[in-house]
């Protein structure tokens, strides 16, 4: 049965709308839709959605902003609006791509770019925004001056299922079970494992830290990048597993790992079942590889799990080399360091994210929200013509 609602009893029927894609952001909205019934809050399906139907609050992902008018046109009444930016770039993605650099291009997002500034200063203006980190966050926010204390206002992290403190053994082993768990992708992630794994068997060789065996959680679409390198990889012994699943994988790490390496949501896993918990840095080129990668998961700032090289942060994160990570791991001891990584995942349990998230004083939505909600959805109709256009062109 759900509870009695006790936290937002200005919200009363709600809509949370999803990108439609796999992956990390409609789970995490699916996880959010379940915790508001849970609260008493009535959730209606998109799909479910009438002309005239009134709706409190409609949450949603930045790649489904262009709904605040489509919505609108149809008839839905929705008194108050908020968009969770999840990931870096995430809102600026929602107009286009950074990463095409060609001039005519730059010179055709200038418009782009205005609607992008003049429909977040709006969302600010109704307190309608928030971002799951501050790396995310100082990113899209890097044209807009914020005072510190309104920019901690606009962060809510991801949420994990809560779990209760499991004590980890006093001592360090002699011989250690070291962890990775996260997507063997070509991204921003084949080549920090690749690292990592470089800097434990430079430790076995140099330094004689003894590991038992390496265990590797994840699939990907750079696993024959893994294959190839792990064909030379002979000084420690090495465990990969495709998947586990959801359910299962933070037991699994508690089990079988003594230190977990990982970054975002895998690390949370880790940490949320006392696995004294090491955040890797991202990168995506073999160039800007770094012997200061590392940071223990409580060390964190702004709930970031992760910054790629070239991301500017009001907060500076701590960085150590692997060697520097052992020796606190021998000399605090498994226990603390487990406890310490325990204590740091509790805020982003549900109760504690969620509330964060909804905690905030909504402005009703203006029409300028929806004017501009307008327009990009019809710059989304042009992009998907041109994309038609261009794919009838190469058949």
């Amino acid at each position: 049965m759900p509870e009695t609602q006790l936290y937002f009893p200005n919200i009363n029927r709600a809509v949370v709308l999803y990108q439609d894609q796999f992956g990390g952001t409609d789970l995490l909205l699916n996880r959010l839709e379940g915790w508001l019934i849970n609260k008493g809050v009535i959730v209606v399906d998109e799909s479910c959605l009438q002309q005239g139907d009134n709706i409190d609050l409609l949450l949603l992902p930045t790649s489904r902003m262009d709904s605040i008018y489509t919505l609108s046109r149809q008839g839905i009444n929705y008194s108050k609006v908020l968009v969770w930016a999840m990931g870096y770039g995430a809102f600026e993605a929602a107009f286009y791509s950074p990463r095409a650099k060609s001039y005519l291009f730059s010179l055709s997002t200038i418009p782009i770019r205005s609607l992008q500034y003049f429909f977040l200063k709006e969302l600010l203006e109704h307190n309608s925004l928030v971002f799951t980190d501050v790396a995310g966050m100082d990113y899209d926010l890097r044209s807009v001056q914020l005072s510190s204390l309104a920019s901690a206002k606009l962060i809510a992290p991801i949420a994990v299922k809560s779990h209760n403190f499991i004590p980890t053994l006093q001592g360090c082993k002699k011989r250690l079970r070291v962890g990775w768990v996260g997507r063997i992708s070509a991204d921003f992630k084949i080549y920090p494992l690749i690292k990592l794994l470089d800097d434990l068997q430079e430790l076995v060789v140099f330094k004689r830290l003894e590991i038992e065996s390496i265990t590797i959680v994840g699939d990907g679409d750079a696993e024959w990048l893994l294959r190839d390198y792990l064909k030379t990889y002979k000084k420690i012994s090495i465990k990969w597993i495709a998947s586990i699943l959801p359910d299962s994988i933070g037991q699994f790490i508690f089990d079988e790992m003594d230190v977990l390496f990982a970054m975002g949501t895998s690390a949370l896993d880790g940490a949320r079942f006392s696995t004294p918990t090491v955040i890797v840095k991202p990168f995506s080129k073999v160039e800007q590889r770094s012997d200061i990668s590392y940071r223990w998961i409580y060390e964190s700032q702004g709930y970031s799990l992760g910054e790629l090289p070239d991301s500017k942060s009001s907060l500076e994160q701590p960085s150590k080399n692997l060697e520097a990570i052992f020796k606190e791991l021998s000399l605090m001891g498994p226990s603390e360091i487990g406890s310490r990584c325990y204590s740091y995942s509790t805020t982003f349990f549900e109760d504690n994210a969620f509330e964060l998230l909804l905690d905030r004083d909504l402005r009703s939505v203006s029409r300028r929200v929806i004017y501009y909600s307008k327009f990009l959805f019809l710059l989304n109709t042009v992009k998907m013509l041109v994309k038609r256009i261009i794919k009838l062109g190469m058949s």
